[in-house]
């Protein structure tokens, strides 16, 4: 359900800070209570995915390939 935009507030969890998010996103993204998710930081923001069995080493491996080769990738899927 990309573009969906809504309000939410932060809330206090102990010593950290959460996030409530509505029940309609995390249905229409196929996220329930319990799920483990990766939290980065964008330019604006910050971006909330549900994790994978991918690890964190492979994760910023790829991130490397991409900046050092983004370009090559996009060229390569506009031909």
């Amino acid at each position: 359900m990309e573009g969906m935009t809504t309000h939410s507030h932060l809330i206090s969890i102990g010593n950290s800070t959460g996030l409530t998010i509505p029940k309609e996103i995390l249905t229409s993204l196929k996220m329930v209570k319990g799920d483990d998710v990766v939290i980065s930081a964008v330019t604006d923001g910050f971006m909330v995915t549900k994790s994978s069995s991918i690890t964190s080493n492979e994760q910023e491996l790829m991130q490397d390939i991409f900046r050092e080769y983004g370009e090559v990738f996009k060229k390569l899927a506009d031909a």
